[in-house]
């Protein structure tokens, strides 16, 4: 018979050993949480961003979507600066009056591995002369309430071609489930206290050691394989998977969310954003799953919603360096190039609101 104590002083020093290790993460992750991400949005967005401007700058290294699948190979790293205001929303050219323009979207409105003013909405401001406000990330019809944003004409709606492959992302992310303005909530995690921001690293397993290392121990192994086959790749999109959803459902998804905002008083711009993966289109990719995303754009044009159209302008060999080469976000000629068509697209539609430029900002009601 084995004897008990020996065997549970063995199994209570290595638990407390595995917690220690695992405590030290916690800790390291409280203490400097942006080692723990890949981009600077995903800092902002995860970790609780307080209102101290010490808490609402990023300096550093993002790497791109591969850095999560790889250890050293097709990290892409730059260095970026990134700030934000005290409720979470992207820092944009001051001095321009009050808002008119507000653009709505993803990462790459945020500006994902691009710094402050290399944003598509900065660019936009700088084009046009017309203060632009990045309202990334944030609930459309609650930012709209935003003090400040009183004056907003035009709503930008940035809509990324790989969350139309999916109807659960496009419920999630475009379904306008009310026809009226909401209370203001800012986008940063203010509203949580003290206990689960403790409380976060310990609770959720994504920072558990045991995950830690079987992450990186596969990532390491697909760097093994790329060195065995002496891979290095000029450009690498991540797969457009679909899960067959009638597009018909999605684009009138869009098209609601279009007479909603205009049923509002706002003028309303939808902009497609091409996937990497259809711009570059892969060998043995399903040229179904291609033609996806601008089939729904061309549907919800047909609908009679302004659309802009960029399926065309990014393509290769032009569009080589519109975007990150390991990652599905645009780089900085890419949000400079947006930027510039949406201008144009705007004085097309809607010359008056360029011709009137921003006015002071009124009392907040």
């Amino acid at each position: 018979m084995v004897p008990h104590q020996p065997f549970l002083r063995s199994f209570s020093l290595v638990l407390l050993a595995v917690l220690l290790v695992h405590a030290g993460v916690a800790a390291l992750y409280l203490a400097k949480p942006e080692l723990f991400y890949y981009r600077a949005w995903e800092y902002f967005f995860a970790w609780a961003n307080k209102t101290d401007r010490d808490d609402s700058v990023w300096q550093g290294v993002e790497t791109s979507d591969l850095g999560r699948r790889f250890m050293f190979m097709y990290q892409e790293p730059r260095e970026t600066f990134v700030s934000t205001d005290a409720d979470g929303f992207r820092t944009v050219p001051s001095g321009l009056g009050a808002h008119r323009i507000l653009v709505q979207g993803r990462s790459n409105v945020f500006g994902s591995g691009v710094s402050d003013d290399e944003t598509f909405p900065w660019r936009l401001a700088e084009l046009s002369g017309v203060a632009t406000f990045n309202g990334a990330h944030g609930q459309l019809l609650s930012t709209l309430s935003r003090p400040g944003l009183e004056q907003v004409a035009l709503v930008v709606d940035v809509i990324h071609e790989r969350h139309l492959a999916n109807l659960k992302d496009v419920r999630r992310l475009y379904k306008l489930r009310h026809r009226e303005l909401q209370p203001y909530a800012p986008v940063a995690r203010q509203n949580q206290d003290a206990f689960s921001v403790m409380t976060r690293p310990l609770l959720r397993p994504i920072w558990w050691l045991p995950d830690l290392i079987a992450r990186d121990w596969r990532r390491l192994m697909r760097d093994f394989q790329e060195y065995r086959v002496h891979g290095s790749r000029p450009r690498l999109a991540l797969p457009l998977v679909s899960d067959d959803s009638a597009p018909e459902a999605i684009a009138a998804m869009v098209e609601e969310r279009c007479r909603i905002v205009e049923s509002l008083g706002y003028h309303y711009l939808a902009i497609v954003l091409p996937a990497r993966h259809t711009v570059y289109r892969p060998p043995g990719a399903d040229p179904e799953i291609l033609d996806r995303g601008r089939g729904i754009a061309e549907r919800v044009a047909t609908a009679g919603c302004p659309l802009l159209d960029l399926f065309d302008v990014f393509q290769m060999p032009a569009a080589a360096d519109y975007y990150f080469s390991y990652d599905t976000h645009w780089s900085a000629p890419g949000q400079a190039l947006a930027a510039k068509l949406t201008v144009e697209e705007i004085s097309r539609r809607w010359p008056e609101l360029l011709a009137s430029g921003s006015t002071p900002a009124q009392a907040a009601q």
